[in-house]
């Protein structure tokens, strides 16, 4: 059996053990000591001059006098002498301080202190207050300083993304009421509240350009200065509204409101009109600049400020088309008096600017030109062509004969070349319905009944008379075509021509004679011939096509 306490190294009382009264009193001394430790000094090292019964130390490492070779030790004085009694792991002792009571344990380090002394990634800290999964910091004061350590000082609220919130609220009775920060976006903001639940925007500046955005509009008591020369290019026209001065009531504005002597200042409109009473405008030295209206204008105070803000460059004043065919970037294009521009807008027309029909197009600027009949690979003679861009150095052109609209061509060019010949349109002008539905090329075409004419639209002024059956004779009218086809016969079902013709041309008279008889097979000849006299049948015709030496030609 042990002599003493497993835990705090109490002497035990032996058996038939003289003088226990000793034993006794020693462990109650000990007990006295341990029991609610509490300490004068941790980590001391030289013993007191004076020590008071029941006092205890905890020694530190190279303790001296009295206590020399004791490191690590408690020391008591217990009866006008030091009692040593060595630690165990897990004790923990008090030092009371003049700014309160110091805990620490014994650990394999020494008495240390039960907290770690850096305070880091705690769960939350509640300063006279209570901490939450929310608020991890809480602090219930009556204010809260934050100084500088010397220079200065920044409090920072960072967020997680662009979409996120980092702002500072400001409530009444846990009910917001202004908010400024950047909320849901990376904009500064700040914006108030009559309830909580509303939100108004009162201010926002864009991160990207610094602008100040006033979505509720601007109210200002006194006077609102702007520096001269600070506005630039008149930032202040474009405001959706503003008061700088003017009247609080609904009469009118007077000159009077602006103070004199002071530049910079804007009247504004009260109620539905301003006045400026008997205002006179005189010149009291030559005026050599020029002279500018901006207000409901551009916005601009100088030419060139205005002619950028519209779009037509910055130069001081606007270069103008020197012709009817100017194309040239960044000048204004003019309407001559008789070419117009680009064939638009004008009487007389504007020539094709190239020699050549065949010549690369993409230097012409879109538009309608003259062509005239000495232009090399002109496929119409004296008329016009229509250009049209399409991009990507795609050109289309067409284009047609004036005089009598009946020649219509066009090309197209493409990848650096013509993609094809011109390509003549056929159309109502010069083609025909012969007498057996087929399309025909046309010149003046006219149609033979037995018993009258049908004149084309261009009449050719024939005087028609049936001179017997099967004889007819249209006179004041040219030859026959001299090229392509002449005579349209009419058929049956079958391919077989109703009648057989026969013409003869009289030049001086310029009449033509039309003979038809039926026809009759040749088994001789091989061919139809002429047979009796027969008319034309009833309900159809013969196509005649008449010489045009315009069209021809």
């Amino acid at each position: 059996m042990s002599d003493q306490t497993a835990r705090l190294g109490l002497p035990f009382i032996q058996p038939a053990q003289a003088q226990k009264h000793v034993t006794h009193n020693e462990a109650l001394a000990q007990l006295d000591l341990l029991v609610q430790l509490s300490v004068q000094e941790f980590d001391a090292t030289t013993p007191p001059a004076l020590a008071q019964e029941g006092h205890i130390w905890a020694l530190g490492a190279a303790p001296s006098g009295a206590w020399a070779g004791q490191a690590g030790q408690l020391a008591g004085w217990v009866n006008g002498g030091w009692l040593f009694i060595a630690p165990r792991l897990g004790w923990s002792a008090t030092q009371m301080t003049a700014t309160g009571a110091e805990l620490r344990v014994f650990t394999p380090s020494g008495w240390t202190a039960p907290l770690p002394s850096a305070l880091d990634n705690l769960s939350g800290l509640g300063i006279n207050a209570s901490h939450d999964a929310t608020n991890r910091l809480s602090v219930a004061s009556a204010a809260t300083l934050l100084s500088h350590e010397g220079a200065g000082h920044q409090i920072k609220i960072n967020k997680s993304g662009t979409t996120d919130t980092a702002s500072l609220l400001y409530q009444t009775n846990w009910s917001g009421r202004a908010e400024m920060g950047t909320t849901g976006n990376d904009d500064f903001s700040i914006k108030v509240s009559p309830d909580g639940a509303t939100w108004l925007d009162a201010l926002s500046a864009s991160h990207a350009s610094g602008l100040v955005n006033l979505p509720n509009g601007l109210s200002v008591t006194g006077t609102l200065t702007l520096p001269a020369n600070s506005v630039a290019r008149a930032a202040l026209a474009h405001g959706a509204a503003r008061s700088v001065i003017g009247r609080g009531s609904s009469s009118a504005g007077a000159v009077a409101d602006i103070a004199a002597g002071s530049d910079h200042q804007v009247l504004r409109r009260a109620g539905s009109s301003i006045s400026f009473g008997a205002l006179s405008i005189g010149q009291t030295a030559a005026v050599t600049g020029q002279l500018r209206v901006v207000n409901g204008g551009t916005g601009a105070s100088t030419a060139e400020d205005a002619r950028s803000n519209l779009g037509l460059g910055n130069a001081a004043e606007a270069t103008l088309s020197t012709n009817a065919a100017d194309a040239t970037e960044g000048r204004v294009p003019v309407l001559r008096a008789a070419g117009g521009i680009f064939g638009l807008g004008g009487t007389a027309g504007v020539a094709y600017p190239l020699a050549d029909l065949n010549a690369d197009p993409t230097s012409v600027p879109a538009g309608t030109y003259l062509l005239g009949a000495g232009l090399a690979n002109n496929p119409v003679g004296a008329g016009s062509v229509q250009v049209t861009h399409l991009g990507a150095g795609v050109v289309f052109l067409e284009a047609r004969r004036d005089l009598d609209g009946t020649r219509l061509w066009f090309r197209a060019w493409r990848a650096g070349a013509w993609g094809f010949a011109w390509a003549r349109v056929w159309h109502s002008r010069n083609t025909t319905v012969d007498a057996n539905g087929f399309i025909r090329e046309a010149s003046p075409i006219l149609r033979l009944f037995h018993d009258h004419t049908e004149e084309p639209v261009e009449p050719v002024g024939a005087v028609f008379k049936r001179v017997g059956k099967g004889r007819y004779s249209l006179s004041n009218v040219a030859p026959l075509a001299r090229k392509g086809w002449q005579i349209e016969v009419p058929q049956d079902e079958n391919g077989t021509r109703l009648v057989h013709i026969a013409t003869r041309y009289d030049p001086r008279a310029h009449r033509l004679t039309v003979t038809t008889t039926a026809p009759d097979w040749s088994e001789a000849q091989m061919r139809w011939v002429a047979g009796a006299p027969r008319d034309i049948p009833a309900g159809r015709w013969v196509d005649l096509r008449f010489s045009a030496p315009e069209q021809d030609g």
